[in-house]
C-alpha cells in the first residue's frame, strides 16, 4: 500500500501517527525521515493462513480497504469465546476470505450478546492502533436506542454513576470506587408503561446503558441482568449510529441504521393507546424524525 504524508516528518512521526507499537513498527520499511507528499510504500507480512469457520452472512454497512462495519444481530457473539459458538468476528473474516482478502479482520469495539447494532472491524492489523485510538480517544461516537419499562422522566439528561465489578456474578454494580461512567440520555417518548430513549456514551465501561438505566429505576426490556425477560425478542438496546473522522481520508462518515421490527413489535405492544394519546404514538419512525 502507498501512503502519502501531508507533512515532513521522521520514522517516529509516522510510527505516532499510526499509532503503532515497537513491536509492530518492527514488521514494516520504514522510511528515517520523509518528505510532505512523498510516496511511501508499505509491504504487509504474509499473515498465517485464516481458518474459515462460517457460513452465516452478514449485514455489510460500510466498507473500504481499511475497515468494516456490520450490523450485528442479537444473540451473537462479537469475538470467538473460546467455546465453538458463533461470532460475528467469524463470519467476516469468512466473507473477507472469500472475497480473497489477505488478512484477518480484528473487532475495534464489542456490544454485548443480547444488544444489536453496529460493529467496526479493522480489516488490516497495520491500521489497528489508529481505529483503536478513534475509541480511545472519544473520537468515535456513537448513539444507542432503547426502549426501557415505565415513564422515563424528561428532566433527566445524564447519569454519572461509577462502575465496578460484582464479586460472585458475571455483572456490573454502581460502586463509588468504581470506574467514571458517564451516559447522557434524550427522551423521544414516554408512556406510563415503556419509553424510547436515544443514549450516547461518553465512556465505555462494560453494561454502562444497561446498568445506569437499572439505576434509575427503568431498565431495558429483556434485559436478564439487570431487569428480567419479558419474551424472545431480545434485549431492547440497539448501537443505530456511529460517528467519525476517517483515519486515512479525514472524511466525516456518518453511518446510521433503520428502527428494527422488533423494536416497533415491542413498542406497540406495550402502549396503551387512549383518548390523549394518538394513534401516531405507535409509529416509531415518525417520533424519533419529530424529535430531531
Amino acid at each position: 500500500m502507498q501512503i502519502m504524508p501531508q507533512q515532513d516528518g521522521t520514522k517516529q512521526d509516522f510510527i505516532q501517527a499510526f499509532h503503532l507499537s515497537k513491536r509492530k513498527a518492527a514488521q514494516y520499511s520504514i522510511p528515517a525521515q520523509y518528505k510532505a507528499h512523498q510516496l511511501i510504500t508499505i509491504y504487509f507480512p504474509w499473515e498465517d493462513s485464516i481458518i474459515v469457520s462460517s457460513s452465516d452472512p452478514i449485514s455489510i454497512i460500510y466498507e473500504d480497504e481499511i475497515l468494516l462495519v456490520v450490523n450485528k444481530p442479537p444473540f451473537l457473539l462479537v469475538h470467538d469465546d473460546g467455546n465453538g459458538n458463533p461470532s460475528l468476528q467469524d463470519q467476516v473474516n469468512a466473507y473477507l476470505y472469500q472475497c480473497g482478502w489477505p488478512h484477518k479482520a480484528q473487532a475495534c469495539h464489542r456490544i454485548d450478546f443480547e444488544t444489536s447494532g453496529l460493529v467496526l472491524f479493522c480489516k488490516n492489523p497495520f491500521f489497528q492502533g489508529m481505529l483503536d485510538h478513534l475509541f480511545r480517544s472519544h473520537e468515535m461516537q456513537k448513539t444507542y436506542r432503547c426502549l426501557v419499562k415505565g415513564k422515563f422522566p424528561a428532566n433527566i439528561k445524564e447519569a454519572n454513576f461509577s462502575i465496578g465489578r460484582h464479586r460472585h456474578e458475571n455483572a456490573m454494580i454502581i460502586h463509588p470506587h468504581g470506574k467514571p461512567a458517564h451516559t447522557q440520555f434524550q427522551r423521544i417518548q414516554a408512556t406510563p408503561t415503556v419509553s424510547f430513549l436515544h443514549v450516547n456514551l461518553l465512556t465505555g465501561r462494560k453494561h454502562q446503558i444497561r446498568l445506569h438505566c437499572a439505576h434509575l429505576s427503568h431498565p431495558i426490556i429483556n434485559d436478564p441482568l439487570y431487569g428480567q425477560i419479558e419474551d424472545d425478542q431480545g434485549l431492547m438496546l440497539q448501537n443505530y449510529q456511529m460517528e467519525f473522522v476517517h483515519p486515512l481520508t479525514q472524511k466525516e462518515l456518518v453511518l446510521i441504521l433503520p428502527i428494527e421490527s422488533r423494536f416497533d413489535q415491542a413498542w406497540r405492544k406495550r402502549v396503551h393507546i387512549h383518548a390523549a394519546k394518538p394513534a401516531s404514538i405507535l409509529d416509531l419512525n415518525k417520533l424519533e424524525k419529530e424529535s430531531s
